[in-house]
């Protein structure tokens, strides 16, 4: 709860120094996901602006229909935090890529009659 004179009488700041980023990525459901946690964690320590501490959170959080989607969401410093996106995100396929970890395409049955 923020008391009402200080939205009224002072500047409001959305985030303080740092910032969490929210990136997902889906995984084919045959994938070892060991395997894909433990890449993930390379990305995000060989990213210089990824904060250690807080720690990064690295988890499977969704069944999807055609992939489990892993949560990838690093903190960094908020000026940081455009570009981290970028580059975490282009780390993380080319290490896919790398090391034969199949993104699936969502597919769609269609039955005609």
């Amino acid at each position: 709860m923020i008391p009402n004179r200080k939205i009224v009488g002072e500047i409001l700041h959305n985030y303080g120094t740092i910032r969490q980023l929210d990136i997902h990525v889906g995984v084919a459901y045959d994938t070892d996901l060991d395997k894909v946690l433990a890449a993930v964690d390379e990305v995000l320590r060989a990213n210089s602006r990824v904060l250690q501490d807080p720690r990064p959170v690295v988890t499977a959080n969704m069944l999807a229909p055609s992939s489990i989607s892993i949560a990838v969401k690093p903190w960094v410093a908020v000026p940081d935090y455009g570009q981290a996106h970028g580059e975490i995100t282009k780390a993380v396929v080319e290490t896919f890529r790398l090391r034969g970890i199949v993104i699936p395409v969502s597919q769609a049955a269609v039955q005609i009659s």
